[in-house]
């Protein structure tokens, strides 16, 4: 495999202002903007010796447009980063995968999930064989692009083969480096079959990080009335559809989300007309259900990240303290609420706290019964809590 030739060139020391060193080495691989020597003179992924008064102890990348300065790659800091660096870490990604039975009745999943996976700024998702790259920043775009096809080579050598590799940026303006993904592909999870749009669809495509979570609404679901908030192409409500609900009510302000839904029950063996479809506001779906006094078995509260970032958090949290009131008010006696949330900055003790005001102004008795977060693809390191932001709440209420 050809070598990345920065890797062996003399590696500029960043030192910290900061006393950082035991918490990189317990594993956190970000240095923050103002961790870093305001001097230190970075180009987009250039490799750093990290230092501090007792030397050199890590070796990162540099991302000087972005207040995570510098993201750590290795604890030995004359580590080559070529392409047998990166296929080392992939074909242990793979292994890690290929042993969790958890993952066997699925095609789509998450390869590498960077800093987890020892990959810091990289992201791969596959669907059916097509993968979908991540880039976050500037600086994880120049040093990781140049090393995907080792990186790629490797995750076919150890039995998970991509037909395809798109490229994108983090970011909303979906910028494809090189050709797109195919547009649309069928994936399987479970029992369920779905439509996966690559191009245009949430996340990169599905909420995979969810799908452990799905499994068990759908366990849960047989006989009972599901109302799945925030739907989007209905995957909660199609396990709990599998799982033998008797109805199933997806609400999502998009419409192509929605029709995406009725495609997929129909992909999955399940007749549509036999459900319900919203394509409307959940909060104005909420208002008329709660005057009407409508009420649901199971309701599904996974509204996207209010919080995306530490600013936007107070905000935030009333977002999400208002979203679960008004679904726990529909939520029919003895029944089943689940809350979600998707952002690093809202800690499951926020949520705890969140869904803990709702039920105390709804004047509802609730004890949560299943503790979730991501599925298990989606692996968090000890060292780095920021890495677990998904947190999911199931709970009996009275």
């Amino acid at each position: 495999m050809a070598r990345n030739p920065r890797s062996r060139h003399e590696r500029t020391e960043v030192h910290l202002c900061k006393k950082l060193r035991r918490r990189i080495q317990r594993g956190h691989p970000w240095v923050f903007d103002k961790g870093v020597d305001p001097g230190a003179k970075l180009t987009p992924g250039q490799l750093v010796k990290v230092t501090d008064e007792k030397g050199s102890f890590a070796l990162a990348f540099a991302d000087p447009d972005s207040p995570i300065r510098l993201r750590v790659l290795d604890t030995r800091t004359r580590a080559e980063i070529d392409g047998e660096w990166i296929a080392a870490r992939g074909r242990r990604a793979v292994g890690r995968r290929l042993q969790d039975p958890r993952l066997k009745r699925t095609d789509a999943l998450r390869l590498i999930h960077g800093e987890a996976d020892g990959l810091p700024g990289l992201v791969i998702d596959s669907y059916a064989g097509h993968g979908i790259v991540l880039l976050d920043g500037g600086g994880s775009h120049a040093l990781w692009l140049p090393l995907l096809p080792s990186l790629r080579a490797s995750l076919e050598d150890a039995g998970m083969p991509l037909e395809t590799l798109s490229v994108r940026r983090v970011g909303r303006d979906r910028e494809w480096i090189g050709s797109p993904p195919p547009e649309r592909v069928q994936i399987r999870e479970g029992d369920a079959t779905m439509e996966v749009d690559l191009r245009r669809g949430q996340k990169t495509g599905l909420f995979l990080d969810q799908r452990e979570n799905r499994a068990l609404v759908g366990s849960r679901s047989k006989g009972l009335r599901v109302l799945n908030l925030f739907g989007y192409t209905g995957g909660f409500s199609l396990a709990a559809a599998l799982g033998g609900a008797a109805k199933t009510t997806t609400v999502d302000i998009a419409s192509p989300a929605i029709e995406a839904a009725k495609r997929n029950f129909v992909l999955s063996g399940l007749d549509p007309a036999k459900h319900a479809f919203a394509a409307a506001d959940v909060f104005d779906f909420l208002e008329e259900a709660i005057a009407t006094k409508k009420t649901y078995d199971l309701v599904i509260c996974d509204p996207p990240s209010f919080a995306s970032s530490e600013k936007a958090l107070v905000k935030g949290l009333r977002a999400y303290r208002r979203v679960n009131e008004m679904a726990m008010r529909v939520v029919a006696p003895r029944g089943i609420f689940c809350s979600a949330s998707c952002s690093s900055h809202v800690t499951a003790k926020h949520l705890l706290e969140v869904v803990a005001d709702a039920a105390m102004e709804v004047r509802r008795d609730l004890v949560v019964t299943d503790q979730r977060g991501a599925a298990s693809d989606h692996p968090v390191r000890p060292g780095f809590p920021e890495g677990r932001y998904l947190s999911f709440f199931l709970c009996a209420m009275e």
